[in-house]
């Protein structure tokens, strides 16, 4: 098969938010047939993007009856798996589903191959790594909004209210070094849980004396201009499928400091600052040398780590495994003719 070839299959995407959908946009921008959250009677690939898109995905599908036909090929996204949930009662329903979902699926991609390791060795299922990309393309159009704006005596944190990011981390280290300055938490949701870890934020930045402003479900815009703004990024979470905040940091320019975890390492090398993982003092150390300016990016070097995993380039990667795996040959390689699932050499 050729791309040509290729372009006249339709494919159905299934996308939570605008970040799951970027490669579906930049297939449909290249000329491919696409459809958003939804089957057509012409579809032959379904991707689902993440999770819940992979619930919705699987639903429909039992809907249409379409789970036991042979043209319907399933390829999903794996995200990352909380291993302290699996057990548990509220989530075990939740997550056998999942499981059963990836295990009756054709192909398995991952963001990383950090997430994927945890998969394996867990649930026992092989998958590759592919989608690990980032928004650039939403942060190189805004970059006219953006360019010109000064730093400002700012830190930023970007995450949801959750116990593995580990904002605390942060307000204890800016209360070692008595950080005088604004410390923003932007988050995309404050619900459940995150209310108590906002309310005990707000207790350590008291404790603290730290001026503690928290943003929620704000704009792409309004995110990268206080990104823009700030002296420094600082996400000590110690658990991550991906972590998008790293990469947009150094899109953007500004310093970042990261947990030492596998998942970091593995996209950035040594491009950008590294603590000790739950370790305030570490944490402190390295936030204090990023302000005095003892410790710099290199952000050229740092930005060129990361262009393999713009939305352009993460896109030829996948028309390339489509081409050379799904349709080598002309021979769907399905759960329904060939039990093997793709294992790069």
């Amino acid at each position: 098969m050729n791309e040509k070839k290729l372009k006249k299959k339709v494919f159905s995407f299934f996308c939570e938010n605008k970040y799951e959908s970027q490669i579906a946009h930049e297939l449909a921008e290249r000329g491919y047939k696409i459809e958003l959250n939804k089957f057509v009677d012409e579809t032959e690939i379904v991707i689902g993007m993440g999770i819940q898109s992979t619930f919705n995905l699987f639903d429909k599908m039992q809907e249409r009856n379409l789970l036991k036909k042979n043209k319907i090929i399933q390829i999903h996204n794996f995200l990352d798996l909380p291993y302290w949930r699996l057990n548990t009662k509220l989530w075990k329903n939740y997550y056998n589903a999942y499981k059963k979902i990836l295990e009756n699926s054709d192909y398995i991609i991952g963001l990383s191959q950090t997430s994927l390791n945890d998969l394996k060795k867990y649930w026992g299922i092989d998958g590759t790594v592919l989608f690990s990309y980032f928004m650039n393309k939403d942060i190189d159009n805004n970059i006219e909004n953006i360019k010109n704006i000064e730093k400002e005596n700012q830190i930023l944190s970007i995450g949801r209210l959750a116990p593995n990011k580990m904002f605390e981390i942060v307000l204890e280290a800016l209360g070692v070094i008595k950080f005088k300055g604004k410390y923003i938490i932007i988050t995309p949701e404050c619900y459940g849980n995150g209310e108590n870890y906002l309310k005990y934020y707000k207790e350590l930045a008291k404790k603290y004396g730290i001026d503690l402003e928290v943003k929620v479900k704000i704009s792409y815009l309004d995110l990268l201009k206080d990104l823009k703004k700030s002296k420094l990024c600082v996400v000590p979470t110690v658990f991550e499928g991906l972590g998008h905040p790293s990469f947009e940091s150094i899109w953007v320019g500004t310093e970042f400091i990261a947990a030492d975890i596998p998942v970091k390492r593995e996209f950035h090398n040594n491009t950008i600052h590294y603590a000790k993982p739950n370790n305030v003092i570490d944490f402190a150390k390295k936030i204090r040398k990023v302000l005095s300016g003892e410790l710099k990016t290199d952000f050229d070097m740092a930005k060129k780590q990361i262009e393999p995993y713009t939305v352009e380039n993460i896109t030829d990667k996948f028309i390339k495994f489509l081409l050379e795996e799904v349709y080598n040959n002309e021979q769907v390689k399905s759960r329904h003719n060939e039990s093997k699932r793709y294992n790069p050499k």
